[in-house]
């Protein structure tokens, strides 16, 4: 191999070293200062009773009986797995913020169109109810991951 050849390699070599520390150096000090991760809290999803409304025996709720208002408010959220019919899992951290919301059943009042007529047959909590008046609740999903079973 001839000598500009050789240059040239460590040229590129001395270059992925810089280019590697430089990534280092800017992402080091933010795994050191960040929360340790919590553990996802594990739920599922129901479908309705198939007649009650369009989509009932497709349409999966997730159960939010797990829902803890002081994790989900905090900067990170609350790390939520729910497992899905034919064994994938789907992964998300829920950020609230705002008005204090609680897992409620349908219906989650007398004149509610969710499991009065329409949607019935649901089962755990899959609405988060809002039990403020006057109130705004905004939910967020930064990112949501599907595993599927292997």
């Amino acid at each position: 191999m001839g000598t500009y050849q050789q240059r040239a390699r460590r040229s590129r070599a001395a270059g992925a070293v810089l280019v590697t520390a430089a990534l280092l150096t800017s992402v080091v000090p933010y795994l050191s200062s960040a929360r340790p991760a919590a553990a996802a809290t594990d739920t599922s999803c129901s479908t309705a009773d198939e007649s009650s409304g369009r989509y009932a025996s497709t349409l999966c709720w997730f159960d939010f009986t797990g829902y803890d208002p002081a994790q989900a408010t905090s900067p990170g959220g609350q790390p939520m797995s729910v497992a899905l019919p034919g064994g994938s899992t789907l992964t998300f951290d829920l950020v609230a913020s705002g008005g204090s919301v609680s897992g409620a059943t349908f219906p989650t009042y007398s004149a509610a169109y969710l499991g009065n007529g329409s949607y019935t047959g649901v089962s755990g909590r899959p609405a988060l109810y809002q039990s403020g008046s006057g109130t705004i609740t905004e939910l967020e999903r930064p990112a949501l991951l599907a595993h599927r079973r292997r």
